[in-house]
């Protein structure tokens, strides 16, 4: 890949490499850019045990440069699934959806809601984002 982008927060936790920051209540955050910094912010509230948000923002300079937008980007992370092979997507309009308890172990929560991702309709665009320049 030319322009390869950096390691997701979740692959950044897994590996050791980040410091995870726990938000317990609401307020302003700053979250630096992913590139210059090992934090990643969690959110656990609302979630069973074992599942949760990790967040990051995407900023497009070096090797992230060619990104198609930047923003903050929200993963949802259950780590009682037991891998995050395809056939675990789910999505609106999926028969028995979301009560079939089917979604990927780590998925990006697209900031259009289209669920493209899980539907295989690309692999990802600037939608995919929370920009506050939309």
């Amino acid at each position: 890949q030319l322009n390869p982008p950096q390691l997701s927060s979740w692959c950044k936790k897994s590996l050791g490499w980040a410091k995870i920051f726990v938000i317990n209540q609401s307020g302003q955050y700053s979250i630096d850019a992913s590139w210059n910094t090992d934090a990643v912010f969690r959110i656990d509230k609302g979630f069973p045990p074992g599942e949760y948000l990790l967040l990051e923002n995407k900023i497009k300079r070096g090797i992230e440069e060619k990104m198609p937008e930047e923003g903050l980007i929200i993963w949802h992370v259950d780590e009682a699934m037991a891998e995050n092979a395809n056939e675990w997507e789910g999505f609106p309009g999926q028969e028995g959806w979301p009560a079939n308890g089917r979604h990927y172990m780590v998925a990006v929560v697209q900031a259009d809601g289209r669920f493209n991702l899980e539907r295989r309709d690309n692999q990802g665009d600037e939608y995919d984002y929370y920009s506050s320049c939309r």
